[in-house]
Parts: C-alpha cells; sequence; structure tokens
C-alpha cells in the first residue's frame, strides 16, 4: 500500500476515535492500538511507525506524553506514556471547516449586508453556491499537505493555486479566466494515486463554473 493510503488510514483510525469516544480520553490511541488496527488492514508495523511520525512532525496527530514514577521495592523509576490523537488540521480533512474557527482576515464589513453570502469559518466569506465546491477545495489542500508524492515546492506551487481559486469563489463575480488557469495546473495532480478521485470530483463544477 502507497505510504500516502497508509497515512489516510491512520487518520480515518484517529477520526473515527475522535468522532464516537467511549470516554473523556477516548479519542487517544496507544501505538499498539494504532498498529492493531493497521495490522487488520495489512499494514505492518514497520509502515505504521513511519507514517504515523510524518503525521504528527507535520500537525496532523497530536503525541500527548504523561510522565510518571514506577516504584519497585524502596526505589522509584521515571516512566512515561505517549497516546496519540487527531488534530484539528486532521478532522478538517474528514469533517470540513467548523464555523467556531477563530476568524480572521474581514473586519469593518457587516456580512449580514451582502445578500447570498455565508461565513463557513476561518474567515471565508462565499457565495452559497459555492459552498461544496470550496469545501472540496478545502480538502484536495488536505490531501496536497499529506502527499509525500511531491517535494516541498510543489506543494507550496499546488496549494496556491487552489486558494487561487478559493479566493474568486469570495467574489460576487468570480474571474473564469482565473480560475481556468489554476484548474489547469491542478489537473496534473490526477496522476498521483491518492488525490486522482478529488480531481475527478471536483473537476465537472470548475468546468461548469468556467463555461464548458
Amino acid at each position: 500500500m502507497e505510504d500516502d493510503k497508509i497515512k489516510e488510514e491512520i487518520l480515518r483510525y484517529l477520526y473515527e476515535r475522535w468522532r464516537t469516544p467511549k470516554s473523556i480520553d477516548g479519542s487517544k490511541a496507544k501505538v499498539s492500538e494504532i498498529q492493531k488496527s493497521m495490522k487488520s488492514c495489512g499494514i505492518n508495523r514497520e509502515e505504521t511507525n513511519r507514517n504515523l511520525s510524518y503525521l504528527v512532525d507535520n500537525g496532523w496527530v497530536k503525541e500527548d506524553v504523561k510522565q510518571s514514577q514506577f516504584r519497585k521495592g524502596k526505589f522509584s523509576y521515571p516512566t512515561e506514556s505517549r497516546t496519540f490523537r487527531i488534530s484539528t488540521s486532521g478532522i478538517e480533512l474528514f469533517h470540513g471547516k467548523s464555523k467556531f474557527q477563530k476568524l480572521e482576515g474581514i473586519t469593518g464589513i457587516n456580512i449580514q449586508n451582502v445578500s447570498g453570502v455565508v461565513n463557513i469559518g476561518d474567515g471565508n466569506y462565499i457565495r452559497n453556491e459555492f459552498v461544496s465546491i470550496f469545501r472540496s477545495l478545502d480538502e484536495l489542500d488536505g490531501k496536497i499537505r499529506i502527499t509525500d508524492q511531491l517535494n516541498d515546492a510543489d506543494k507550496l506551487s499546488y496549494r496556491a493555486e487552489v486558494k487561487t481559486i478559493q479566493s474568486q469563489l469570495s467574489k460576487p463575480n468570480p474571474d473564469k479566466g482565473i480560475i481556468s488557469k489554476s484548474w489547469s495546473v491542478l489537473e496534473k495532480l490526477a496522476t498521483i494515486s491518492s488525490i486522482a478521485d478529488l480531481i475527478i470530483k471536483v473537476k465537472p463544477v470548475i468546468m461548469k463554473l468556467i463555461g464548458f
């Protein structure tokens, strides 16, 4: 299985724990629990460990370390336990953005005075008819961030094209030429298996938007 798919499986497992916790700390999982779940998907321990490490390093998963003492006879020894939970960025990959996010970037505007505009979080105000495509583009942005089939420079470039399209969707009259140009770049991501499904999903909407 490709590493990108393994990352998604790990995130999906932690997302489900977050979505249906059995206790106050139910969203947290030990590495052994993650390894056991991944083993049922045909993913071995080494594959799980390296991809979990990647997700932690890049902010998709939070690692919690709890320090304690273990007593044996007259002596005590320091010990620690490590658990993992999905981060806000990881949740958004499956759940979409929340209206409860901290809003930034738009001040001095009473958005209630603008007809047909909705706030979908993170300071993003777009027209009602573009909410679905905007969220699909958010998902595409997330998959670009998580893939290891692109170098950092390419990720930055592709994510900039996603943001360009999203910024046009925030306008009363999106510039079809700008959207078309950015989309022609993003279509190249169809060669990456973990991203291809989203390109296929988004393409018909983009084509309709730009008049094809």
